[in-house]
């Protein structure tokens, strides 16, 4: 996979597929790029060298995980937009589903943002978790994507997740 395309401006395309499909593992390589468009948002990530072993993990996850999609928007030069998420199985507790949904890896390229696209493939993909059993949907929000997640229902949590992270090598 390569990644000329993240730095290079796309053609503005005639036919763009406005309605969200479910990604296929053929959509792995192009899934990859549009997370490092999306890392390289806020703050800047500028290494690419994990790109390759992204997309064998989408593919993975395409090829045989059945709590996992992705939705996507596409042009006749590849995707321009998508979201993946996942549908996690939790213990049962008393009043509550035990299964939870996570959004990630929502990203559009620069030049189609503001279109509806990323509330397309957001909706799709919520309303796929939804039909898996998915009580509730949780995601990462960078500050640009507050307005439109509040729009499609998203709030803030209020339970205070605490979060422990193995401390980086001081070679990364």
């Amino acid at each position: 996979m390569t990644n000329e395309r993240v730095d290079q401006p796309r053609q503005q395309q005639e036919s763009i597929l406005t309605e969200p499909r479910r990604a296929t593992p053929d959509d792995s390589g192009e899934l990859a790029r549009l997370r490092l468009v999306m890392l390289r948002a806020e703050p800047p990530i500028e290494d690419s060298s994990w790109t390759a072993e992204a997309a064998r993990w989408f593919r993975d996850q395409l090829d045989a995980n059945p709590s996992f999609a992705a939705y996507v928007i596409a042009d006749s030069t590849g995707l321009v937009c998508c979201a993946a998420g996942l549908v996690n199985h939790h213990p049962p507790r008393p009043g509550a589903s035990p299964y939870r949904g996570h959004l990630f890896s929502v990203a559009t390229d620069p030049e189609h943002r503001r279109r509806g696209y990323a509330r397309a493939c957001v909706s799709a993909l919520r309303e796929w978790l939804v039909e898996r059993g998915a009580a509730s949907v949780t995601l990462t929000s960078s500050p640009d994507g507050h307005e439109l997640y509040r729009s499609l229902g998203f709030a803030r949590d209020p339970d205070d997740y605490m979060v422990w992270r193995q401390p980086r090598s001081p070679e990364s």
